[in-house]
């Protein structure tokens, strides 16, 4: 996925490392097989570390994933623009950008 900072005509990322942070099913997974089961794995986040600008990231289906870093100097769009998200089964994410 990529991460846009939109203010009216106006637009910018990440700028620098961004710190990433991640809890899914590869961390912590309930099996299930009653009331004093334990999870399976118990493994807790998962931090690493990402490079800013129009970069693509990539997301665990069925996460948590938290993206903190400094936000580039904002630069004028070329043309308007909608943008849509579609969220897919699973966690997938797609997302669809069309000029008006």
């Amino acid at each position: 996925m990529t991460i846009d900072f939109e203010n009216g005509d106006t637009a910018s990322h990440f700028s620098g490392d961004v710190d990433v942070v991640t809890f899914g099913r590869d961390q912590y997974n309930w099996t299930g097989h009653g009331p004093t089961d334990l999870p399976n794995p118990d493994l807790g986040l998962v931090h690493s570390t990402d490079v800013g600008g129009a970069a693509t990231y990539d997301v665990a289906p069925e996460s948590l994933t938290v993206f903190r870093g400094a936000i580039a100097a904002q630069v004028p769009l070329s043309a308007p623009m909608y943008r849509i998200y579609l969220t897919m089964n699973r966690g997938a994410v797609e997302n669809a950008d069309a000029s008006p």
